[in-house]
Protein backbone atom coordinates (compact mmCIF):
# COMPACT_ATOMS: atom_id res chain seq x y z
CA UNK A 1 0.00 0.00 0.00
CA UNK A 2 1.27 3.17 -0.85
CA UNK A 3 2.28 5.36 1.80
CA UNK A 4 0.53 8.83 2.43
CA UNK A 5 2.20 11.72 4.31
CA UNK A 6 1.03 12.31 7.31
CA UNK A 7 -1.61 9.88 7.68
CA UNK A 8 -0.19 6.17 9.85
CA UNK A 9 -1.50 2.93 10.87
CA UNK A 10 -2.61 1.93 14.69
CA UNK A 11 -1.37 -1.54 13.83
CA UNK A 12 -2.54 -2.22 17.85
CA UNK A 13 -6.41 -1.24 16.42
CA UNK A 14 -6.19 -1.82 12.82
CA UNK A 15 -7.86 1.59 12.32
CA UNK A 16 -5.91 4.50 10.57
CA UNK A 17 -5.28 8.29 12.04
CA UNK A 18 -3.59 11.46 10.84
CA UNK A 19 -1.17 14.00 12.71
CA UNK A 20 -0.34 16.79 11.23
CA UNK A 21 1.75 20.36 11.71
CA UNK A 22 0.02 22.85 10.15
CA UNK A 23 2.06 26.27 11.08
CA UNK A 24 2.98 28.54 13.93
CA UNK A 25 0.53 30.31 15.87
CA UNK A 26 0.44 33.60 17.44
CA UNK A 27 2.35 32.52 20.39
CA UNK A 28 5.24 31.04 18.74
CA UNK A 29 3.65 27.56 18.98
CA UNK A 30 3.12 24.77 16.88
CA UNK A 31 -0.86 24.15 15.39
CA UNK A 32 -1.26 20.70 15.31
CA UNK A 33 -4.22 18.21 14.29
CA UNK A 34 -4.79 14.91 15.01
CA UNK A 35 -7.66 12.32 14.72
CA UNK A 36 -8.10 8.80 15.10
CA UNK A 37 -10.52 5.77 14.29
CA UNK A 38 -10.70 5.89 10.67
CA UNK A 39 -11.55 2.71 9.59
CA UNK A 40 -9.34 3.18 6.26
CA UNK A 41 -6.66 4.76 4.86
CA UNK A 42 -8.18 6.52 2.63
CA UNK A 43 -11.25 8.10 5.29
CA UNK A 44 -7.93 9.15 7.30
CA UNK A 45 -6.58 10.76 3.69
CA UNK A 46 -9.40 12.87 3.44
CA UNK A 47 -10.24 13.81 6.84
CA UNK A 48 -6.54 15.63 6.50
CA UNK A 49 -7.37 17.49 3.89
CA UNK A 50 -10.33 19.04 5.35
CA UNK A 51 -8.14 19.95 8.64
CA UNK A 52 -5.94 21.64 5.67
CA UNK A 53 -8.68 23.33 4.45
CA UNK A 54 -9.92 24.40 7.57
CA UNK A 55 -6.55 26.48 8.74
CA UNK A 56 -6.14 28.13 5.34
CA UNK A 57 -9.68 29.35 5.12
CA UNK A 58 -9.33 30.43 8.65
CA UNK A 59 -6.42 32.69 7.87
CA UNK A 60 -3.93 30.14 9.38
CA UNK A 61 -4.94 31.40 12.79
CA UNK A 62 -5.33 29.49 15.79
CA UNK A 63 -6.63 30.59 18.62
CA UNK A 64 -6.35 27.98 21.12
CA UNK A 65 -4.59 29.27 24.09
CA UNK A 66 -5.58 32.38 23.73
CA UNK A 67 -6.10 34.72 26.75
CA UNK A 68 -9.86 35.74 27.38
CA UNK A 69 -8.88 39.24 27.60
CA UNK A 70 -7.33 38.77 24.50
CA UNK A 71 -9.97 37.19 22.73
CA UNK A 72 -12.25 39.40 24.11
CA UNK A 73 -10.54 42.85 22.71
CA UNK A 74 -9.31 41.83 19.35
CA UNK A 75 -11.95 39.42 18.30
CA UNK A 76 -15.13 39.50 20.09
CA UNK A 77 -15.95 42.84 20.69
CA UNK A 78 -14.76 44.12 17.20
CA UNK A 79 -16.92 41.78 15.48
CA UNK A 80 -20.09 42.38 18.09
CA UNK A 81 -19.73 46.07 17.18
CA UNK A 82 -20.45 45.51 13.35
CA UNK A 83 -23.84 43.98 14.52
CA UNK A 84 -25.23 46.47 16.91
CA UNK A 85 -25.87 50.13 17.04
CA UNK A 86 -23.67 52.06 19.70
CA UNK A 87 -26.22 52.13 22.29
CA UNK A 88 -26.43 48.33 22.41
CA UNK A 89 -22.36 47.58 22.10
CA UNK A 90 -21.60 50.47 24.75
CA UNK A 91 -23.99 48.89 27.31
CA UNK A 92 -22.73 45.44 26.50
CA UNK A 93 -19.19 46.44 26.99
CA UNK A 94 -19.77 48.43 30.66
CA UNK A 95 -21.57 45.16 31.55
CA UNK A 96 -18.53 42.81 31.18
CA UNK A 97 -15.54 45.01 32.21
CA UNK A 98 -15.93 43.14 35.43
CA UNK A 99 -15.80 39.90 33.57
CA UNK A 100 -12.65 41.23 31.54
CA UNK A 101 -11.33 41.97 34.56
CA UNK A 102 -12.16 38.31 36.61
CA UNK A 103 -11.16 36.60 33.63
CA UNK A 104 -8.71 38.52 31.72
CA UNK A 105 -5.27 36.18 32.02
CA UNK A 106 -7.24 32.80 32.04
CA UNK A 107 -7.10 31.01 28.71
CA UNK A 108 -10.72 30.43 26.94
CA UNK A 109 -10.76 26.81 26.33
CA UNK A 110 -9.68 26.80 30.27
CA UNK A 111 -12.37 28.71 31.53
CA UNK A 112 -14.90 25.79 33.52
CA UNK A 113 -18.49 26.03 35.17
CA UNK A 114 -16.28 25.97 38.36
CA UNK A 115 -15.44 29.58 37.18
CA UNK A 116 -18.03 30.63 35.96
CA UNK A 117 -19.74 29.56 39.40
CA UNK A 118 -16.67 31.92 41.10
CA UNK A 119 -17.84 34.85 39.06
CA UNK A 120 -21.03 34.63 40.01
CA UNK A 121 -19.93 34.48 43.59
CA UNK A 122 -17.73 37.51 42.72
CA UNK A 123 -20.57 39.59 41.39
CA UNK A 124 -22.64 38.82 44.15
CA UNK A 125 -20.64 39.51 46.87
CA UNK A 126 -18.11 41.96 45.94
CA UNK A 127 -19.48 43.87 43.85
CA UNK A 128 -21.04 47.30 44.38
CA UNK A 129 -22.59 50.16 42.75
CA UNK A 130 -23.23 53.35 44.20
CA UNK A 131 -27.12 54.24 44.53
CA UNK A 132 -28.76 57.87 44.13
CA UNK A 133 -28.47 58.52 47.38
CA UNK A 134 -24.80 58.07 47.12
CA UNK A 135 -25.21 54.66 49.15
CA UNK A 136 -23.01 51.46 48.08
CA UNK A 137 -25.17 48.88 47.35
CA UNK A 138 -25.00 44.98 46.00
CA UNK A 139 -25.35 44.55 42.60
CA UNK A 140 -28.86 43.51 41.92
CA UNK A 141 -29.91 39.80 40.79
CA UNK A 142 -31.26 41.10 37.42
CA UNK A 143 -27.98 43.16 36.66
CA UNK A 144 -26.25 40.15 37.58
CA UNK A 145 -28.36 37.94 34.91
CA UNK A 146 -27.83 40.74 32.37
CA UNK A 147 -24.22 39.59 32.63
CA UNK A 148 -24.48 36.71 32.35
CA UNK A 149 -27.01 37.04 29.31
CA UNK A 150 -24.05 39.28 27.74
CA UNK A 151 -21.36 36.32 28.49
CA UNK A 152 -23.15 33.94 27.43
CA UNK A 153 -22.73 35.47 23.70
CA UNK A 154 -18.93 35.67 23.87
CA UNK A 155 -18.68 32.20 24.54
CA UNK A 156 -20.84 31.37 21.48
CA UNK A 157 -19.08 33.17 19.73
CA UNK A 158 -15.84 31.96 21.01
CA UNK A 159 -17.23 28.10 19.68
CA UNK A 160 -17.88 29.42 16.40
CA UNK A 161 -14.34 30.55 16.06
CA UNK A 162 -13.51 26.60 17.32
CA UNK A 163 -12.00 28.13 20.33
CA UNK A 164 -14.31 25.79 23.01
CA UNK A 165 -16.69 23.15 22.21
CA UNK A 166 -18.87 23.72 25.01
CA UNK A 167 -20.23 26.95 26.72
CA UNK A 168 -19.53 26.73 30.26
CA UNK A 169 -22.26 28.72 31.41
CA UNK A 170 -24.81 26.45 30.17
CA UNK A 171 -23.92 24.06 32.87
CA UNK A 172 -24.50 26.42 35.75
CA UNK A 173 -28.26 26.28 35.95
CA UNK A 174 -31.42 29.52 35.73
CA UNK A 175 -30.13 32.25 37.60
CA UNK A 176 -32.52 33.76 40.08
CA UNK A 177 -34.03 37.05 39.09
CA UNK A 178 -36.28 39.66 40.96
CA UNK A 179 -39.43 40.99 39.76
CA UNK A 180 -38.29 44.66 39.22
CA UNK A 181 -40.75 47.28 40.76
CA UNK A 182 -41.60 49.88 37.73
CA UNK A 183 -42.95 52.24 39.38
CA UNK A 184 -46.43 53.84 37.26
CA UNK A 185 -49.04 56.41 37.29
CA UNK A 186 -52.97 55.39 37.27
CA UNK A 187 -54.85 57.78 34.72
CA UNK A 188 -56.28 59.69 37.35
CA UNK A 189 -52.22 60.41 38.01
CA UNK A 190 -51.91 61.04 34.43
CA UNK A 191 -54.49 63.79 34.81
CA UNK A 192 -53.23 64.87 37.47
CA UNK A 193 -49.89 65.55 36.66
CA UNK A 194 -51.11 66.73 32.84
CA UNK A 195 -53.19 69.31 34.18
CA UNK A 196 -50.59 70.59 36.79
CA UNK A 197 -48.87 74.14 35.64
CA UNK A 198 -45.71 74.70 36.86
CA UNK A 199 -43.56 77.15 34.46
CA UNK A 200 -46.52 78.04 32.48
CA UNK A 201 -43.59 78.52 29.29
CA UNK A 202 -43.47 76.99 25.82
CA UNK A 203 -41.55 73.67 27.04
CA UNK A 204 -43.67 73.11 29.39
CA UNK A 205 -46.26 73.15 27.23
CA UNK A 206 -43.85 70.56 24.49
CA UNK A 207 -42.81 68.30 26.93
CA UNK A 208 -47.02 68.03 27.84
CA UNK A 209 -47.65 67.03 24.60
CA UNK A 210 -44.35 64.71 24.74
CA UNK A 211 -45.92 62.77 27.89
CA UNK A 212 -49.24 62.15 26.32
CA UNK A 213 -48.40 60.66 23.78
CA UNK A 214 -46.06 58.21 25.34
CA UNK A 215 -49.26 57.24 28.07
CA UNK A 216 -51.71 56.85 25.45
CA UNK A 217 -49.66 55.07 22.71
CA UNK A 218 -47.29 53.08 25.25
CA UNK A 219 -44.40 53.22 22.78
CA UNK A 220 -40.19 53.05 23.94
CA UNK A 221 -39.00 56.83 24.37
CA UNK A 222 -36.60 55.50 21.78
CA UNK A 223 -39.50 55.12 19.52
CA UNK A 224 -41.36 57.97 19.85
CA UNK A 225 -38.46 60.62 19.72
CA UNK A 226 -37.23 58.54 16.46
CA UNK A 227 -40.66 59.39 15.07
CA UNK A 228 -41.01 61.79 11.98
CA UNK A 229 -43.82 63.53 10.28
CA UNK A 230 -43.80 61.17 7.73
CA UNK A 231 -44.56 58.18 10.15
CA UNK A 232 -47.74 60.21 10.98
CA UNK A 233 -50.92 58.65 8.40
CA UNK A 234 -54.11 60.80 9.52
CA UNK A 235 -55.54 59.09 7.07
CA UNK A 236 -55.81 55.83 8.64
CA UNK A 237 -54.84 57.06 11.83
CA UNK A 238 -51.65 55.38 12.58
CA UNK A 239 -48.43 56.61 13.42
CA UNK A 240 -45.71 53.74 11.84
CA UNK A 241 -42.71 52.70 13.94
CA UNK A 242 -40.17 51.34 11.97
CA UNK A 243 -36.65 52.93 14.23
CA UNK A 244 -35.65 53.93 17.04
CA UNK A 245 -32.60 56.55 18.12
CA UNK A 246 -29.82 56.81 20.50
CA UNK A 247 -29.42 59.85 21.62
CA UNK A 248 -25.71 60.95 23.64
CA UNK A 249 -26.93 64.34 23.15
CA UNK A 250 -28.89 66.34 21.16
CA UNK A 251 -26.55 67.11 18.25
CA UNK A 252 -24.91 63.46 18.44
CA UNK A 253 -27.48 61.32 18.07
CA UNK A 254 -27.78 58.34 15.55
CA UNK A 255 -30.81 56.21 14.38
CA UNK A 256 -30.84 52.66 14.54
CA UNK A 257 -33.54 49.24 14.41
CA UNK A 258 -36.34 48.69 16.60
CA UNK A 259 -35.96 46.21 19.16
CA UNK A 260 -37.06 43.43 18.07
CA UNK A 261 -38.60 42.65 14.09
CA UNK A 262 -41.65 42.47 16.46
CA UNK A 263 -41.51 45.60 17.68
CA UNK A 264 -42.04 47.55 13.72
CA UNK A 265 -45.54 47.72 13.87
CA UNK A 266 -48.47 50.33 13.22
CA UNK A 267 -49.85 52.02 16.23
CA UNK A 268 -53.25 53.39 15.92
CA UNK A 269 -54.10 56.81 17.57
CA UNK A 270 -57.10 58.24 19.34
CA UNK A 271 -59.23 61.47 17.24
CA UNK A 272 -57.92 63.76 20.30
CA UNK A 273 -54.32 62.83 19.93
CA UNK A 274 -54.43 63.24 15.67
CA UNK A 275 -55.76 66.67 17.00
CA UNK A 276 -53.49 67.91 19.43
CA UNK A 277 -50.67 66.54 16.51
CA UNK A 278 -51.94 68.61 13.57
CA UNK A 279 -52.20 71.90 16.24
CA UNK A 280 -48.75 70.97 16.99
CA UNK A 281 -47.80 70.62 13.53
CA UNK A 282 -49.04 73.69 12.76
CA UNK A 283 -47.44 75.51 15.32
CA UNK A 284 -43.64 73.94 14.84
CA UNK A 285 -43.83 74.84 11.07
CA UNK A 286 -43.69 78.72 12.43
CA UNK A 287 -40.75 77.69 14.30
CA UNK A 288 -39.28 76.01 10.76
CA UNK A 289 -38.78 72.87 8.29
CA UNK A 290 -38.69 70.17 10.96
CA UNK A 291 -39.10 66.35 10.69
CA UNK A 292 -39.02 65.13 13.98
CA UNK A 293 -42.81 65.10 15.24
CA UNK A 294 -41.09 65.86 18.78
CA UNK A 295 -39.08 68.65 18.15
CA UNK A 296 -39.03 72.48 18.46
CA UNK A 297 -35.83 73.51 16.92
CA UNK A 298 -34.61 70.37 14.71
CA UNK A 299 -32.91 68.34 16.86
CA UNK A 300 -34.32 65.77 19.27
CA UNK A 301 -34.81 67.22 22.83
CA UNK A 302 -32.87 65.66 25.52
CA UNK A 303 -34.17 62.74 27.26
CA UNK A 304 -33.10 64.03 30.77
CA UNK A 305 -34.22 67.57 30.36
CA UNK A 306 -37.54 65.87 29.66
CA UNK A 307 -37.41 63.00 32.67
CA UNK A 308 -36.33 66.24 34.78
CA UNK A 309 -39.60 67.92 33.57
CA UNK A 310 -41.71 64.90 34.16
CA UNK A 311 -40.67 64.48 37.41
CA UNK A 312 -40.71 68.59 38.66
CA UNK A 313 -44.53 68.40 37.51
CA UNK A 314 -45.11 65.10 39.15
CA UNK A 315 -43.70 66.61 42.27
CA UNK A 316 -45.88 69.91 41.93
CA UNK A 317 -48.78 67.98 41.46
CA UNK A 318 -48.19 65.80 44.39
CA UNK A 319 -47.85 62.57 42.52
CA UNK A 320 -45.27 60.10 42.67
CA UNK A 321 -42.15 60.29 40.48
CA UNK A 322 -41.55 57.75 37.94
CA UNK A 323 -39.32 57.24 34.78
CA UNK A 324 -40.36 57.89 31.36
CA UNK A 325 -40.38 54.32 30.44
CA UNK A 326 -43.23 54.38 33.59
CA UNK A 327 -45.30 56.07 31.20
CA UNK A 328 -45.29 52.98 28.95
CA UNK A 329 -46.08 50.44 32.05
CA UNK A 330 -48.60 53.21 33.06
CA UNK A 331 -50.44 52.62 29.37
CA UNK A 332 -50.57 48.86 29.88
CA UNK A 333 -51.65 49.01 33.84
CA UNK A 334 -54.45 51.27 31.95
CA UNK A 335 -55.47 49.00 29.31
CA UNK A 336 -55.40 45.99 31.82
CA UNK A 337 -57.93 48.02 34.35
CA UNK A 338 -60.35 48.17 31.20
CA UNK A 339 -60.00 44.90 31.03
CA UNK A 340 -58.51 44.80 26.97
CA UNK A 341 -57.68 41.91 25.24
CA UNK A 342 -54.16 40.85 26.39
CA UNK A 343 -53.15 39.65 22.69
CA UNK A 344 -54.29 43.37 21.38
CA UNK A 345 -52.01 44.83 24.27
CA UNK A 346 -48.95 42.69 23.46
CA UNK A 347 -49.37 43.37 19.40
CA UNK A 348 -49.61 47.24 20.64
CA UNK A 349 -46.94 46.87 22.85
CA UNK A 350 -44.92 45.36 20.19
CA UNK A 351 -44.07 42.47 21.79
CA UNK A 352 -42.75 39.42 19.87
CA UNK A 353 -45.38 36.74 22.30
CA UNK A 354 -48.32 37.26 24.75
CA UNK A 355 -45.86 35.37 27.04
CA UNK A 356 -43.50 38.39 26.72
CA UNK A 357 -46.34 40.57 27.63
CA UNK A 358 -47.61 38.64 30.71
CA UNK A 359 -44.03 38.24 32.01
CA UNK A 360 -43.11 41.73 32.18
CA UNK A 361 -47.06 42.89 32.99
CA UNK A 362 -48.30 39.69 34.59
CA UNK A 363 -47.90 41.12 38.17
CA UNK A 364 -50.73 43.89 36.99
CA UNK A 365 -53.21 41.47 37.09
CA UNK A 366 -53.79 40.94 41.42
CA UNK A 367 -57.49 40.44 40.73
CA UNK A 368 -57.33 37.97 38.17
CA UNK A 369 -57.32 34.25 40.55
CA UNK A 370 -60.32 36.32 42.97
CA UNK A 371 -62.67 36.49 39.85
CA UNK A 372 -61.87 33.26 38.42
CA UNK A 373 -63.02 32.14 41.56
CA UNK A 374 -66.14 34.36 41.86
CA UNK A 375 -67.09 32.46 38.52
CA UNK A 376 -68.22 29.40 39.99
CA UNK A 377 -69.97 31.18 43.20
CA UNK A 378 -73.63 30.59 41.76
CA UNK A 379 -73.11 27.04 41.56
CA UNK A 380 -75.52 25.42 43.45
CA UNK A 381 -74.25 23.29 46.80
Amino acid sequence: MRRVSNVYKDEKRGTWFYAITLGIDQFGRRVQRSKKGFKTQTEAKKALEEAKRDYENSGNSDLKGIKFKNYYENYFFPWYKLGTVEKTYVKTDNALRRAIDFFGDIQVEKIRPIHIQDFHQYLATECFVIGKNKMQRHLSNNYIKQIFNKLTVVFQRAIALEIIKENPIDSIGKLRTDTPEVKFWTYGDFLKVYQTDYLCDFYESFYKRLMRFLFVTGLRCEEVLALQWSDIDYLKKVCKVNKSIYIKTRTNFEFGVTKSKSSIRSVSLDDATLSILKEWQLEQKEIGDIDFVFSYDGLPPSPKTFLNRLQKLAEVADVGKIHIHGLRHSHVAYLINQNKNIYAISKRLGHSSVKTTLDKYGHLYPETDRTLADEFSDLAY
